[in-house]
């Protein structure tokens, strides 16, 4: 008798956040980009997104040129049920005026879950200097 192929194992959304998380900040720990520039935004995404909301948050992390694209393609990643379509920029599909509510309300609550394992990624892969 032959023994089924092992399945993989399904990953609970929590971990899906983690295993993303650490590997977009593993990807921004290279020498060509300013891990000190990264850490500072990616710490206070999470306090702009309370207190500015999400579309607020995106336009301060879009001023922060090439360390704020790296951070919006990372954000991009995070697992979402609602949101953009694939290759659909995320912040404009935030600012869209036909956006409904309830899945901005959602996509904004489904970055703050992703955002803390970003935080967790960034305090542990990246060394005070």
């Amino acid at each position: 008798m032959v023994s089924p192929a092992p399945l993989s194992p399904r990953l609970l959304r929590d971990q899906r956040r983690a295993s993303i998380a650490y590997q977009c900040v593993g990807e921004a720990v290279k020498p060509a980009i300013d891990t000190k520039a990264y850490k500072n935004l990616v710490l206070a995404i999470g306090v702009d997104i309370r207190r500015m909301g999400l579309s607020g948050a995106l336009a301060a992390i879009e001023r922060e040129k090439a360390i704020g694209e790296l951070v919006l393609d990372h954000l991009r990643r995070a697992p979402m049920h609602a949101g953009p379509s694939e290759g659909q920029d995320l912040s404009a599909w935030v600012r869209s005026p036909n956006l409904d509510l309830t899945a901005y309300m959602l996509v904004t609550r489904e970055l703050l879950q992703f955002v803390v394992w970003l935080r967790r990624a960034v305090q542990s892969l990246i060394k005070e200097s």
